[in-house]
């Protein structure tokens, strides 16, 4: 799972047209909560939507938080 560099307390930054692994091309930021942010995106391979949900950067260094 890719955090895009989130920070706590970062301004939202709009990623749309940002490529993400290679494979995934961000479309509409679809909301923003304290776990992170969610993406409607496009799968590029296989041409198809898809939602991807990335969490804050401070979070993805806690392994309890990265459990829930």
């Amino acid at each position: 799972m890719s955090t895009l560099g989130f920070e706590q307390g970062d301004e939202l930054h709009d990623r749309a047209g940002e490529i993400v692994a290679g494979r995934y091309r961000l479309d509409t930021l679809l909301g923003r909560g304290g776990m992170g942010y969610v993406y409607r995106a496009q799968h590029l391979e296989l041409d198809e939507p898809v939602v991807l949900k990335f969490i804050h950067a401070f979070l993805a260094r806690d392994p309890v938080a990265r459990g829930r």
